[in-house]
């Protein structure tokens, strides 16, 4: 959803296009910098030694994520440049998480956004820079949280890997110059600010409140398209964060606050969802159910 042309130079409107992205006119190499990926395609890059031949980095997201949606542009930037300079061997891709529940689940991802960056081949200098990369970013306790290759996606701690990566992989020409560019709206930066250019097809919109979350792209789109977005997010967060825990440490069961906190989302669902839906009925049957839950735990013998 946010790779490719479309998503950089039109979908997100408060982001302005990079130069690099202006004067390229390879529409093949526009589309492939950063790769949308799956479960079949992730593990065909495993199973045909592609990732013994290539380096890739993973940004792992949900598109609704604005901490995930800032790191976007900066990241595409960084892969078309690096397409453009002939560096061949390092390769982007983007996992979206709200839709590839199981892939995230299997490599344990367990947050937003995040760098994996995966390589099996025998360069001995690709696994001391990840190694390089661990040391000089993960404490104890990320260390604790994420799988060893994963990182948090802060787009400053790739500065740190790309200095050690030969000079095949990550020419110093291209990285330096755009690690060390001030950021969007920063003084010295050569972006355009957050508030450029919100709605320009839609004149009459123009006086809208920057962060209104819904560009010109995005006109078209119904209150269905936005009601599926809000569940789409609302489902992962129930998926991923809540998770079974008792007072004791046990996962085989919920805690009577979290079944509570659950009863109340399924409560506002319930009572707001449009009824073309057709899933209130069963919404509201659960809410019962889990009521009738919280009565029977508020009770002596519960």
């Amino acid at each position: 959803r946010f790779y490719g042309h479309q998503g950089i130079c039109r979908q997100y409107s408060q982001f302005c296009p990079p130069q690099e992205l202006q004067f390229e006119t390879d529409a093949g190499r526009i589309e492939s910098a950063v790769i949308n990926i799956d479960k079949t395609l992730f593990h065909a890059l495993q199973s045909c030694g592609v990732l013994k031949e290539e380096i890739w980095i993973f940004k792992v997201f949900v598109h609704w994520c604005p901490h995930c949606q800032q790191l976007m542009p900066r990241l595409y930037r960084l892969a078309l440049a690096l397409r453009q300079a002939g560096a061949l061997k390092i390769r982007f891709g983007a996992v979206n998480c709200a839709t590839e529940h199981e892939l995230c689940g299997e490599q344990k991802w367990p947050g937003h956004p995040l760098l994996v960056p995966k390589y099996e081949g025998p360069d001995r200098r690709i696994h001391d820079a990840i190694e390089h990369w661990v040391d000089a970013v993960k404490d104890a306790q990320l260390r604790q949280m994420l799988p060893r290759d994963a990182f948090p996606g802060e787009y400053p701690l790739l500065k740190i890997f790309f200095e050690q990566l030969p000079e095949e992989y990550a020419p110093k020409q291209v990285t330096i110059t755009l690690f060390d560019e001030p950021e969007s709206g920063e003084e010295g930066s050569s972006a355009c600010p957050n508030m450029t250019a919100m709605h320009q097809l839609v004149p009459r919109l123009a006086d809208d409140a920057v962060g209104n979350g819904w560009s010109d792209m995005e006109v078209n789109f119904t209150v269905r398209h936005r009601w599926a977005d809000a569940l789409l997010m609302l489902q992962h967060t129930m998926q991923e964060w809540i998770v079974p825990m008792l007072e004791d440490g046990s996962s085989q069961a919920f805690s009577y606050k979290q079944v509570k906190i659950l009863d109340s989302w399924i409560a506002v669902l319930a009572s707001n969802l449009p009824p073309a839906f057709q899933i209130a009925e069963p919404l509201r049957e659960l809410h019962r159910g889990l009521r009738s839950k919280l009565r029977a735990a508020q009770m002596p013998e519960g």
